[in-house]
C-alpha cells in the first residue's frame, strides 16, 4: 500500500470519536492498556498497524502460535513493503551433535541486529519466543564488528573476532555464516532476518590494515557489486560465551555439575548416570576453556548469560507499540 494512500486511510480512522479518543490518551500516556474486543484477525493486524503509525511508533504484535505468526505477518506486508519480522523460536540443544543446523539461529541473531538498528516496520512475536534466553543488547552491540571505509582494522584481528563471533572458516563461501579470505580480501555472508531471503555477502577489501573497499557480492557467482560506505557485521551464534572470562565460566561449569550430580546422588540415583554427568561437565568445561564452539553450550545458557535478556528488551528499545492477542478459549 503506497504511503499517501495509508494516510488517507488513518484520516477516516482519526474521524472516528472512539478511535480518536483511543489515540489521544495513548499519546498522552503511552503506558496505558486498553482492550479491543470482538475483531476478526485481519482487523487486528490493520488496527495495530494503523494505531503504531498514528504514535509514530511501530507495532509489535505478540500472537498465540506461528500458524498466527504467519497470516499477521502476511497481513502487515499488504500494508507496508517495508521488512515485516517475525521472531520465532528455536530449540534448544541440550545434547551433543557432530551436525546440527544454525539457520534458525541465524535469522534470529540477524533480527535482533535489525531491532538494534530500527530497520524494519514492524515486528510479530509468537508467544513461545519471548520466553527464551538471549544476550543483553548491550552484549549482542558488544559483539557488533563496525567496518567502513578508511577505518584501520588489523585483517588477522578482524578473522579472530569472526571466529569468536559463530562465522565458519571456508575455502569459499557459499551459505550464510561463513567468511573466506584470499590476500588482502575478506568475504563475510550474511544471514537474512526475513523469510525466503538469500544470505547478503560482503566483501572488504584491505590495503595493508586499511579498509580501502566494502562491496556486496552474490556468493553464487562470486560477483562483486554496490560499493558501501560502511556495514556492521553481526555475530551468527546466540550463545556467545565471554572467552575473556572463560576459566572463570569453566570453574562454574564444574561447581554446577558437582552441585548437580550432589543432588542426584541424595535423590538415589544409579552410579552410571552420575558418571556420565561428571563426565559431561567435565568436557563441557574442557572446550569451554579451549575456546571451543559446540553444540550443547545451551546447556549452561544461565551461566554464560547470568544478565539474560528476552526479545522484549530489544522491542522496547526499538520504540514499539505492543498489541497482544489473546487465543480463542
Amino acid at each position: 500500500m503506497q504511503r499517501e494512500h495509508g494516510e488517507i486511510i488513518n484520516r477516516k480512522h482519526l474521524a472516528d470519536r472512539q478511535y480518536s479518543g483511543l489515540i489521544g490518551a495513548l499519546r498522552k500516556n503511552h503506558e496505558q492498556v486498553f482492550n479491543v474486543a470482538g475483531l476478526p484477525d485481519a482487523m487486528k493486524t490493520w488496527l495495530a498497524w494503523f494505531t503504531a503509525n498514528a504514535l509514530d511508533r511501530k507495532p509489535c504484535l505478540i500472537v498465540p502460535d506461528e500458524l498466527r505468526a504467519r497470516t499477521a505477518a502476511a497481513d502487515l506486508a499488504a500494508l507496508t513493503d517495508q521488512p515485516v519480522l517475525v521472531f520465532r523460536a528455536r530449540e534448544l540443544n541440550l545434547e551433543d551433535a557432530d551436525a546440527v543446523s544454525h539457520e534458525s539461529e541465524q535469522q534470529r541473531i540477524a533480527l535482533l541486529s535489525r531491532l538494534l538498528s530500527g530497520d524494519f516496520a514492524a515486528l510479530i512475536l509468537p508467544a513461545s519466543a519471548i520466553l527464551q534466553k538471549l544476550p543483553s543488547p548491550d552484549r549482542l552491540r558488544q559483539h557488533m564488528i563496525s567496518c567502513h571505509l578508511g577505518a584501520v582494522i588489523d585483517p588477522d584481528q578482524l578473522v579472530d573476532r569472526l571466529l569468536q563471533n559463530g562465522y565458519e572458516h571456508m575455502r569459499l563461501t557459499d551459505g550464510p555464516g561463513q567468511f573466506a579470505r584470499r590476500g588482502d580480501i575478506i568475504d563475510v555472508v550474511l544471514p537474512s532476518a526475513e523469510d525466503g531471503q538469500p544470505g547478503r555477502g560482503i566483501r572488504l577489501s584491505f590495503f595493508d590494515q586499511e579498509i580501502d573497499a566494502i562491496k556486496l557480492f552474490d556468493p553464487d557467482t562470486q560477483r562483486s557489486s554496490t560499493m558501501l560506505d560502511k556495514i556492521e557485521l553481526p555475530p551468527v551464534r546466540e550463545v556467545l560465551p565471554d572467552w575473556k572470562e572463560k576459566d572463570r565460566l569453566a570453574e562454574n561449569i564444574l561447581q554446577a555439575g558437582r552441585q548437580a550430580v550432589r543432588q542426584a546422588r541424595a535423590n538415589a540415583a544409579e552410579a552410571e548416570p552420575l558418571a556420565q554427568m561428571e563426565r559431561m561437565t567435565r568436557h563441557d568445561a574442557e572446550r569451554v576453556d579451549n575456546r571451543m564452539h559446540f553444540a550443547a553450550l545451551d546447556r549452561w545458557l544461565g551461566l554464560i548469560y547470568p544478565d539474560a535478556a528476552g526479545v522484549l528488551d530489544y522491542a522496547l528499545q526499538a520504540e514499539t507499540c505492543f498489541f497482544i492477542e489473546e487465543p480463542l478459549r
